[in-house]
């Protein structure tokens, strides 16, 4: 006999276990949250150095070195331990801290370990024999002028050494000093030495400063005198090529007309007499002129008689008339004009 169970009845048997299996899985409502998983420990997975390859052109020279250590996420852990190694401690050494230290000509290796990890870095110490500059002798004619040096550092076996270490020095920076890159320049005149250095090698140029008279410059070079004994004072300035100053350069002066104006060895002018003449400033071979001119120029007029007197109508006296200038010379040919103020009463010709 086969029983069956009413379908109505089955559909409401399903829903209640469906609730039920819902409630077990959102669980009690006053249950706590769950955790977050553990991230994973981090784990060295790479080393990467500053630099794969060092170049030294002289002993006892150093450079730093880094080693950065990254995880399996690519995040650098920055308290990894490094330790550092030198494959010839003869050629280079490196410290605890990465330092590599050239020691004598040759190639290493430079390894930093961190862990079953390591990077490295190749070593090449070039040991320089000779060094050489492109000019030992140098002569400068003027202030401020400059030439460049060059340094040739050469290894054992004639190749040049490219970019090597070259340090520069001057005997006397009054003299003459020397840039960083070799660039000398004379400052005053005088002799100095210039040093290269490269590692325990050097090479010296002699410096000799003389500055050479360019041209002769007058502080005026067109002078007017209008009275007998004036003066007026003249400088020469000399300078070199480069327009500086050449201290004590001997000037001599010299004046074309003695009659119209002299001029003494300290360039002080004085009028002598009307008349134009050409001051001459001489240096070495060098000269510059001014031009003078001496116009005496009337300051004061004196008469002969200031109070004449007259007896009888008809009667004459002659008057003479003395034009002085400023320094009260005589103008010898001085134009005077003459006028009475009443011609009823006097009469006066030219």
């Amino acid at each position: 006999m086969n029983y069956q169970i009413p379908k109505n009845t089955l559909r409401s048997k399903l829903r209640t276990l469906a609730a039920l299996l819902l409630l077990t899985a959102c669980g009690d409502g006053d249950s706590s949250p769950t955790s977050p998983p553990t991230p994973p420990t981090p784990v060295a997975t790479s080393i990467t150095l500053s630099a794969t390859t060092l170049s030294f052109s002289s002993l006892g020279a150093t450079q730093q070195l880094s080693a950065t250590v990254k995880d399996q996420n690519g995040a650098t852990m920055s308290g990894a331990s490094v330790t550092w190694s030198s494959s010839s401690a003869s050629v280079a050494t490196v410290s605890s801290t990465g330092l590599v230290t050239s020691v004598a000509g040759g190639t290493a290796t430079i390894t930093a370990t961190s862990g079953s990890l390591s990077g490295t870095a190749s070593v090449v110490v070039i040991v320089p024999v000779s060094l050489e500059l492109s000019d030992t002798v140098l002569t400068f004619s003027a202030l401020g002028d400059t030439t460049q040096l060059t340094a040739t550092v050469k290894d054992a076996a004639g190749s040049v050494i490219s970019n090597p270490t070259v340090t520069w020095a001057t005997s006397d920076e009054s003299v003459a000093t020397v840039s960083s890159a070799g660039l000398v320049t004379s400052v005053a005149d005088g002799t100095a030495s210039i040093t290269a250095t490269s590692g325990e090698l050097s090479d010296t140029g002699a410096v000799t400063v003389a500055q050479v008279a360019s041209t002769v410059e007058l502080s005026d070079t067109t002078l007017s005198l209008t009275s007998i004994g004036d003066t007026a004072t003249l400088t020469a300035t000399v300078k070199d090529a480069a327009g500086s100053e050449v201290a004590g350069a001997t000037v001599t002066w010299a004046t074309s007309a003695e009659g119209v104006a002299t001029v003494s060895s300290a360039g002080l002018v004085t009028a002598v007499g009307d008349g134009t003449a050409t001051i001459t400033a001489i240096s070495g071979s060098l000269e510059a002129t001014a031009a003078l001119t001496v116009a005496q120029t009337a300051a004061s007029i004196e008469l002969s008689d200031t109070v004449p007197s007259f007896s009888s109508i008809g009667d004459g006296v002659r008057l003479l008339a003395t034009v002085r200038d400023a320094n009260n010379n005589t103008i010898s040919d001085a134009t005077v004009a003459w006028a009475t103020s009443d011609e009823s009463v006097a009469t006066v010709s030219s």
